[in-house]
């Protein structure tokens, strides 16, 4: 919930412990952490940690998500155009990757279904978004930097006059007894 009411930290705690309180001491109970004596200790920092760390199943946060003034206060999120985003790795669960695989086989299905009888063929559905580690968006970033430089060096070529694949002769598919691609 964009960490609610962005404020500094203890002010920050101070008006989601007056707004959310049950639900965050029921939440830290359940975890066998006691609220009174966090407060008590002067242990907000920690608090705040275990609160903001709360998982989107808790108490708090469904709280939150039903608040109405609270939804009304947050500004509203801009979307990107394009694929939506992974999920968090958090959240990830093997039941929660069947599930998605399940979804995704359904696509596909459906897809095929709907191709044997239509007139004009739809394409394959994306697959659902899966989560994204640090490993994924560092080759990811390799793949782009990749490409990035064979672009550089075929603009580069091109510039210098050099011959590329599109001044390439065409093999004549008789003699090579390579069939073209349709």
């Amino acid at each position: 919930m964009e960490r609610a009411l962005r404020p500094g930290g203890s002010v920050r705690l101070v008006a989601l412990l007056q707004r959310y309180g049950e639900a965050i001491e029921a939440d830290l109970a359940d975890r066998q952490v006691d609220l009174a004596q966090l407060w008590s200790g002067r242990r907000w920092r920690r608090l705040l940690t275990l609160v903001d760390q709360l998982p989107g199943t808790s108490r708090t946060l469904v709280a939150m998500a039903e608040d109405e003034e609270l939804a009304a206060a947050l500004p509203e999120p801009e979307r990107e155009p394009g694929p939506p985003p992974p999920p968090p790795l958090r959240t990830w669960t093997p039941e929660v990757e069947r599930l998605t695989l399940i979804a995704d086989r359904l696509n596909e299905l459906i897809t095929a279904v709907h191709n044997t009888v239509a007139k004009r063929p739809a394409r394959s559905p994306r697959p659902l978004p899966r989560p994204e580690t640090a490993r994924d968006r560092v080759r990811r970033h390799q793949r782009r930097a990749k490409y990035e430089h064979l672009k550089a060096q075929l603009t580069a070529a091109a510039a210098e006059g050099r011959p590329s694949m599109a001044s390439a002769p065409v093999a004549d598919p008789a003699r090579t007894g390579v069939r073209p691609r349709k």
